[in-house]
């Protein structure tokens, strides 16, 4: 979690909404840490639903979760990204995400209104080898493999919108715009979005994968900013002393 908000951070996110359903007690240590100092927003989120209304709401009311973000930051927020806490979105060329996002405005949007962009899901398995280049403990360093052929967007897909132009958001795509706004498609060679977990899908052949060290620009500082943080966060420090 630590390298998930950190990561961002230095990708130009300025601050997280985060919606608890459960935590250990030694991730709700470390979101009160960043709680404390203002990056993020941290909502309960424990929704009784019986079985009887799994089919209407489903993963526990996700869809609500991001209904309720995009109208939190409306008025706060340029732009407003949705992943999950196991998901990156990692430019190709700019070293951040606004500055990427900026590039995209000017050269992938039309007069009519663009909303915001879809970026394409790639899967990075964790029991795929770690990387041997890799000399840290941190995700986005060992975990370099991934399949050669994204997820077709709108599958699988996360976006970066501007709140004020959406009415009603997706797990994956934005299902209802203000007005004639829209989505754009990134190509690959911009960014795309890694997506770190377990095998699902089943046997992937070697051939149809490939080594991505992308996120290895960032591995220097990404690593030295979690050890910081791993070493400040107080409550940590006493519940190991323990």
């Amino acid at each position: 979690m630590v390298e998930w908000i950190e990561m961002n951070r230095m990708l130009g996110v300025s601050h997280f909404y985060m919606y608890n359903d459960s935590m250990s007690e030694e991730l709700g240590c470390i979101l009160s840490h960043y709680q404390q100092q203002g990056l993020i927003t941290l909502l309960p989120w424990d929704i009784p639903i019986s079985i009887g209304d799994r089919k209407v709401v489903r993963i526990r009311g996700q869809f609500l979760a991001f209904n309720d973000c995009i109208y939190r930051a409306m008025t706060r927020a340029r732009w407003l990204m949705i992943i999950d806490t196991d998901e990156l979105v990692i430019p190709r060329q700019e070293r951040q995400l606004t500055t990427l996002l900026d590039s995209l405005v000017k050269n992938y949007s039309r007069a009519d209104g663009n909303a915001g962009f879809i970026f394409k899901n790639f899967f990075f398995f964790l029991e795929w080898e770690d990387d041997p280049v890799s000399s840290v403990p941190l995700l986005t360093s060992r975990k370099t493999r991934r399949v050669i052929m994204g997820t077709p967007i709108p599958q699988r897909s996360k976006y970066i919108v501007r709140p004020l132009e959406i009415i009603e958001p997706g797990n994956h795509f934005v299902w209802k715009h203000v007005n004639d706004a829209y989505n754009s498609n990134v190509p690959e060679e911009h960014a795309i979005m890694h997506h770190y977990r377990i095998n699902r899908i089943g046997k992937v052949p070697i051939n149809e994968t490939v080594v991505d060290r992308i996120a290895h620009r960032w591995t220097k500082n990404l690593w030295k900013r979690v050890k910081t943080k791993l070493q400040n966060i107080q409550c940590l420090q006493i519940k190991h002393l323990e």
